[in-house]
């Protein structure tokens, strides 16, 4: 399977990215709202999304953890990334799958002093079937690692302002 995407003609594709003036700010928003149990549903652009804990973790496994959905984020934006730079560097994606794993600590759930409650490290395991120039490719997986938003997120930082509404 050959996947090759034209953005040219897309409005928010590669090409459409490109002449976005240089200082662009795209704001991204999700609904979210608590169900039964620890099981929240989110709203995003008209898809619904489930989060739950297991029944190991006392959840009804209505869906995947918020943790379990933000490595599954970071692989597919790194996916999205490599298909979209793979026409610009001239390379053919054939196929295309990451696993992405992290630990956290669970101490830090439990509140637990100096113990973090993120993850301690997180591991990305791309498998790139591509044909082109190795330089081309290695020039590709280089860009998208480094223009992936939330590959730059995790391994940056982001300021977090949280206000909560007592009702």
């Amino acid at each position: 399977m050959n996947i090759k995407l034209n953005f040219r003609d897309h409005p928010i594709g590669f090409s459409g990215v490109d002449r976005m003036p240089l200082k662009s700010l795209i704001k991204y928003r999700a609904h979210l709202s608590g169900m039964e149990g620890f099981h929240v549903l989110s709203k995003i652009r008209g898809h619904r999304i489930d989060f739950d804990e297991s029944q190991a973790l006392g959840g009804s496994d209505e869906g995947p953890n918020p943790l379990e959905l933000l490595l599954a984020s970071l692989g597919a934006c790194e996916i999205i990334l490599l298909k979209i730079y793979a026409e610009k560097f001239d390379v053919a994606v054939n196929s295309i799958e990451a696993e992405v794993e992290g630990e956290i600590d669970v101490r830090g759930y439990q509140n637990v002093k100096g113990v973090r409650s993120g993850f301690q490290n997180i591991r990305i395991h791309t498998r790139l079937g591509a044909e082109g120039d190795p330089q081309n490719i290695k020039n590709l997986i280089e860009t998208a690692e480094k223009c992936c938003p939330i590959f730059d997120s995790i391994s940056n930082g982001v300021k977090i302002e949280s206000h909560i509404d007592l009702e």
